[in-house]
């Protein structure tokens, strides 16, 4: 199964691209963006030239960026102690483990790593009460 989604954020700006890859497939996401974008194009549904005048006259392509969403646990929340020890181990984990950057064979040069806070819905309400001068 090798299939995937488009979601046009901000048309022509800023385009969300979900692969959908099967468990034994290799994760060659260069090429597959590739492939997508040389699509859009070929369709009319994008144009990769660059907005800046100086590279526009020369048909300069424009940058691609790809965002890797890093989940990072929060301590603002009182976890029990076996969920600490569980966050304890995956943040191990994640450390000995290959990085995702390489595990989806994408370039470095062009690669945004943005730590994201794990979402957890219930939060202990802390009362904090202002003191007088």
């Amino acid at each position: 199964m090798r299939e995937y989604n488009i979601i046009q954020i901000i048309p022509n700006i800023l385009i969300r691209i979900d692969f959908h890859l099967g468990f034994k497939v290799e994760q060659k996401v260069n090429f597959y963006f590739r492939q997508v974008v040389e699509e859009m194009v070929n369709n009319g549904e994008i144009d990769i030239t660059s907005r800046y005048e100086s590279l526009k006259k020369y048909q300069i392509q424009g940058d691609f960026r790809f965002v890797v969403i890093d989940r990072i646990p929060t301590y603002d929340y009182d976890f029990s102690h076996f969920d600490r020890i569980i966050l304890d181990c995956y943040e191990i984990f994640k450390k000995i483990g290959i990085s995702e950057a390489h595990t989806f064979g994408l370039d470095t040069s062009n690669l945004l790593i943005e730590k994201v806070p794990l979402a957890i819905p219930k939060q202990t309400k802390l009362k904090l009460q202002r003191r007088p001068l």
